[in-house]
């Protein structure tokens, strides 16, 4: 079962944020999708059960290859900076992978 993993802490004004995937099917692309609302129910979109809620802040991080080779082998970390503002403190963020 694929996981997620937060390498860096979450700090505001971090400025090498790292996240996470191991555990997934190697060799294939992934998209890491971020946004400050989540959709619990689900909403389909082209075939993908999304549950970001797609709110003016969502993020999507360029498509990347995961390393690793078969099932359950494959592994990517992708870094990004979380700006240094003051009304992210406590704030949630929700993230799924693609």
């Amino acid at each position: 079962m694929p996981r997620a993993i937060a390498i860096e802490p979450p700090y505001v004004g971090n400025p090498e944020l790292t996240l996470a995937l191991d555990n997934a099917n190697g060799d294939a692309t992934v998209v890491l999708g971020l946004d400050f609302a989540a959709d619990f129910a689900g909403t389909n979109m082209l075939g993908v059960d999304l549950h970001l809620a797609g709110s003016a802040q969502l993020v999507l991080l360029p498509p990347a290859p995961r390393f690793g080779q078969g099932a359950g082998n494959g592994r990517r970390s992708m870094v990004f900076s979380l700006p240094d503002k003051p009304a992210l403190v406590g704030a949630a963020l929700f993230g799924q992978r693609f």
